[in-house]
């Protein structure tokens, strides 16, 4: 069966990164077979759902079977979604989503794997994401590089939010907590039978005051 996927390009202001729109453009040798969507918006959580709406009306208007998201400050390898597409077919995931690192010098990534308490999950380092594409019962993937198969009946149960909580430390300060779209999208996903990957087999600069890449340094 052919796949038919809708690139999607969440924006803060409308405007993405130079290395994004080269991703975009050589992101498959199949153009004709992707619908390419971009929304602008200040409001994170309804960007990402608009998109995703958007995606699921189209599997009837324009065929569309698979859902990709691509954020506006990554630049990466030619042919990326041609190959997500290859993994996702040989691991059977729904959700495939690429390891990115973190606008830090701590070489950290936003993938993680849960913990006991959900707002404070454990996310990877670079280095333990040395294994190519894996799954666990706990991971919680990050949406930077996504790509999710539309075929599925989890996908219309579960939405983009996110969570905030206010604690009180030992000492009497008090700290706030959140939990991030991502992170509650994967455990949505999961908890309607979704079966989640992560992969570091394909090469993602995230951008900011420097570039992270998901291996060697920071430039």
């Amino acid at each position: 069966m052919e796949t038919r996927t809708a690139l999607s390009i969440p924006t803060y202001d409308g405007k993405i990164r130079i290395e994004t729109m080269f991703s975009v453009l050589k992101a498959t040798k199949n153009l004709n077979t992707t619908l390419i969507q971009s929304i602008g918006s200040s409001l994170l959580t309804k960007c990402f759902n608009q998109l995703w709406t958007q995606a699921l009306n189209a599997r009837r208007t324009h065929g569309i079977t698979h859902f990709a998201m691509i954020h506006a400050d990554l630049g990466v390898e030619p042919g990326w979604l041609d190959k997500m597409h290859e993994i996702m077919k040989t691991t059977k995931a729904d959700i495939l989503s690429s390891v990115i690192a973190m606008k830090a010098i701590g070489r950290m990534t936003s993938t993680a794997e849960e913990t006991d308490d959900r707002f404070l999950p454990r996310n990877y380092s670079l280095s333990e994401c040395t294994n190519g594409t894996w799954t666990s019962p706990g991971i919680l993937l990050n949406t930077g590089l996504m790509l999710c198969d539309l075929r599925g009946d989890w996908v219309e149960k579960v939405f983009f939010d996110v969570h905030n909580e206010i604690r009180i430390s030992p000492n009497g300060d008090k700290y706030a907590l959140a939990i991030s779209e991502d992170w509650d999208f994967s455990r949505q996903a999961r908890n309607h039978g979704a079966k989640l990957f992560a992969t570091t087999e394909i090469k993602v600069d995230h951008y900011g005051h420097a570039m992270y890449p998901n291996r060697g340094t920071v430039i």
